[in-house]
């Protein structure tokens, strides 16, 4: 599966709201920063306004589906970084062989494949594209 994800600096879920009116779709759920686990990650910090920022939400967007979610208020936002390739799998091996390819000859991870169900994961490739590769049903 892949799909787009796009980044905002506070104001998704004004976007989000937005894009259901113009694409003519109901306002979907949103899952914010603060409702995630991240117990997994001893260096994300949240502050408690950052905690209400969108972390999650998909629109269907001409047939294929759009993330949306709000940059965490300890990344930076910069035009430019906010989209992200996204490619799921539902074989662990494969998604962890895409993932080591990807992050080889300068990639940088932000946030490692984790071993949760579903497994996710943030990292930019050596050419500075941003990739979420994750495992659906491990």
């Amino acid at each position: 599966m892949f799909s787009i994800s796009l980044n905002f600096n506070g104001n998704c879920k004004d976007a989000i709201t937005f894009y259901a009116k113009v694409f003519k779709q109901e306002t979907p759920t949103f899952l914010t920063y603060g409702e995630l686990d991240t117990s997994f990650d001893p260096n994300v910090q949240m502050s408690e306004e950052g905690k209400n920022r969108i972390a999650n939400v998909q629109l269907n967007i001409g047939g294929t589906i759009v993330t949306f979610c709000d940059m965490p208020d300890n990344f930076e936002f910069i035009n430019g970084n906010n989209l992200t390739l996204c490619v799921g799998f539902s074989d662990f091996a494969e998604a962890t062989r895409v993932f080591n390819e990807l992050t080889e000859n300068g990639g940088m991870v932000f946030v490692p494949l984790t071993q949760e169900n579903p497994a996710y994961s943030l990292l930019a490739d050596q050419f500075g594209i941003n990739w979420n590769i994750s495992c659906i049903d491990m």
